[in-house]
């Protein structure tokens, strides 16, 4: 059953007027000013290229009646000045438009960033990295001419075509007639075609945003791709990607210059038209040789402002293919939420351990369908909904400050518990409550996502570290944090001789991959994380696994450290580990195997737990 991440139904090649407008309102009301600048600077241009004719049109016709040398200077004078300060204009326009573009587009680009950090791990798992590149840096990079200059430059350019109009009018009124008839059917028809393209857009986007998922994807696995001898069909399948791009590529270059021909086409027939007409009437003596030239010079002009309105039309698919996408993707809604109203998790005085509670926990992945959908396939008896079960009914009371080993084989549920407790999922059934000793237990559901990072600290095998130096890798690059502190943490946890081989201190830069880095050595720096933010509870999530011999000691120590005084759910294969906890629960297919005190299950000869120590957790938990 799907009940998340489903794209609106019914949609349109066409956006609805209100959602252009709430993007200019929402990302360009803060930008007033610079917009009213943009506005200013754009009809001051318009306004000097329809007076340069006129000057120039004088020019002309006091040449010819034989006019003083003084009035031709004047005339020639001016223009040079207007021309100068129209490209003055011009220049300001394109610097307030680029200012008014990166400002926008980068709001913008934070809130869908902000936005895909909040969706759930499940859309993530269905969607590369390279993909959602392209979408927060792609699709958002088409919208940038949309909120600089695409409405400024429409209407800049309808004013300067009304007033070439008006001018022409005003000069010869079967001129005017004959221009504003065909100016009328080329804007209809700009309207009409507006969205003749957008699919081919919106495809192309698409095309490219599978190109760089497939990249990102194969440079991330290079070493097993060329180890294994992946490169040809990696090579092979990139070409298939890249020409589902060119066939997109050329689609849309098919649709856009059909729109842009389409449109142009009267254009052609109506200049040819006015010139002859002005030339008639030039031979008539009805009009003088300076006029012919203001006619022809602002014929001409109207292919400029027509030419732009086309472009910023074309540029208006482009981006409405980005909206669309941009808007598919703010539409979809991370299942797990945060509460309006969250409830705090007070703590008096020093910090104290976390209790935690699991109560009949169910869960399955792919979608899995709310509470009250899980209770009526129940009592229908729907076999299909409970199959794919991958916790069925845990129940756990772990005391504030004891330290919980679980084991299991891979599959059996471990990690999903450790997801469900970090809210990375919530349960189809039950509920996982934590609280400080001497206060009421509180639902994860209750719990700001703020508050519940802060109290639960995880180590996983795989530690994700950053090209960044090793201040900001230890703090998250949170700047409150001070080096004092950073210094005193490394101390308690026994890591001094590992930081003094460090060449540049808490400066040295960890490169990509952490390379450079021992395996125990990054779990050492998430060790240190974990400590400086002081959870009340530590989950190990197979932190042990991959310590080389170097750093072992020394790990151990951190480890003990870092559990003392809080609790702890380290999930391990190792037996040195295990023998830190206070209760064990052994799972098997999503269900509780085995849970107790360690010492009695150990005690028991006939428990499970006791025969994998008897027989050697390493070899029976592989």
């Amino acid at each position: 059953m799907q009940y998340s991440y489903e794209v609106p139904e019914g949609r349109r090649e066409t956006i609805p007027l209100r959602v252009y407008l709430n993007l200019f309102g929402r990302y360009l009301g803060s930008r007033w000013q610079l917009l009213a600048l943009l506005v200013t600077a754009v009809l001051g241009d318009i306004a000097l290229q329809l007076i340069n004719p006129q000057i120039v049109s004088s020019f002309i016709d006091t040449a010819l009646a034989g006019g003083e040398n003084h009035l031709l200077v004047g005339l020639a004078v001016r223009f040079l000045v207007f021309s100068i300060l129209q490209s003055a204009l011009a220049l300001s326009a394109t610097y307030v438009a680029q200012l008014v573009t990166w400002g926008a587009t980068n709001d913008l680009r934070n809130d869908v960033m902000a936005h895909t950090l909040r969706l759930d791990l499940s859309f993530h798992n269905n969607h590369t990295p390279g993909e959602m590149i392209e979408r927060i840096v792609g699709d958002i990079q088409q919208l940038g001419d949309f909120f600089s200059r695409m409405t400024v430059v429409l209407m800049a350019n309808i004013f300067l075509i009304g007033g070439i109009l008006v001018l022409l009018w005003r000069e010869n009124w079967l001129l005017g007639v004959v221009l504003s008839a065909f100016i009328l059917v080329i804007l209809t028809v700009l309207y009409l075609t507006r969205n003749i393209a957008v699919k081919s857009f919106r495809e192309n986007r698409k095309a490219f945003a599978d190109l760089f998922g497939f990249i990102e994807e194969r440079l991330s696995g290079l070493e097993d791709i060329v180890s294994n001898g992946g490169r040809e069909y990696t090579l092979l399948r990139m070409a298939q990607h890249y020409r589902e791009v060119r066939r997109t590529e050329i689609r849309q270059a098919i649709m856009g210059n059909l729109f842009y021909v389409t449109g142009f086409m009267p254009f052609v027939i109506g200049i040819t038209l006015v010139l002859g007409i002005s030339a008639d009437l030039y031979l008539q003596g009805a009009i003088s040789l300076g006029i012919v030239y203001l006619t022809f010079q602002y014929t001409t002009m109207m292919r400029r402002p027509l030419q732009a309105i086309a472009f910023q039309m074309r540029n208006l698919q482009n981006a409405t293919a980005g909206i669309w996408r941009i808007k598919e993707l703010m539409d979809i809604s991370p299942v797990v939420k945060e509460p309006a109203a969250s409830i705090p998790l007070a703590v008096n005085g020093s910090k104290e351990p976390l209790g935690v509670q699991f109560r009949n926990v169910t869960f399955r992945y792919d979608d899995a369908p709310p509470l009250e959908m899980m209770a009526l396939a129940k009592r229908e008896n729907h076999e299909t909904t409970l199959d794919d079960l991958i916790l069925k009914g845990i129940n756990l009371e772990l005391a504030p400050g004891k330290i919980l080993g679980l084991l299991g084989r891979t599959g059996s549920g471990k990690t999903t518990m450790i997801r469900l407790l970090c809210r990375l999922y919530d349960p189809v059934e039950g509920s996982i409550r934590i609280g400080y000793p001497g206060q009421n237990m509180v639902d994860l559901r209750d719990l700001s996502f703020k508050d519940l990072r802060h109290d639960v600290g995880v180590i996983t095998q795989q530690v994700q570290l950053f090209y960044a130096s090793v201040r900001d890798n230890l703090t998250f690059f949170d700047r409150n944090i001070s080096d004092e502190r950073i210094l005193e943490v490394i101390h308690e946890l026994g890591a001094d001789n590992w930081f003094n081989a460090l060449p540049d201190g808490l400066d040295t830069r960890i490169e990509t991959g952490a390379v450079g880095l021992s395996a125990g050595e990054s779990q050492l720096l998430a060790f240190t994380r974990i400590f400086l933010r002081d959870p009340g509870l530590v989950i190990l999530d197979e932190a042990s696994s991959r310590i080389d011999p170097a750093t072992e000691a020394m790990l151990e120590r951190a480890m003990d450290r870092l559990i003392q005084n809080r609790t702890a759910i380290i999930i391990a294969h190792r037996l040195a580990t295990v023998e830190r906890a206070d209760e064990i629960m052994i799972l098997s297919q999503g269900e509780v195997q085995e849970y107790g005190r360690r010492t009695d299950l150990l005690a028991d000869p006939g428990s499970i737990f006791s025969r994998l120590i008897h027989t050697g957790i390493e070899e029976v938990l592989k």
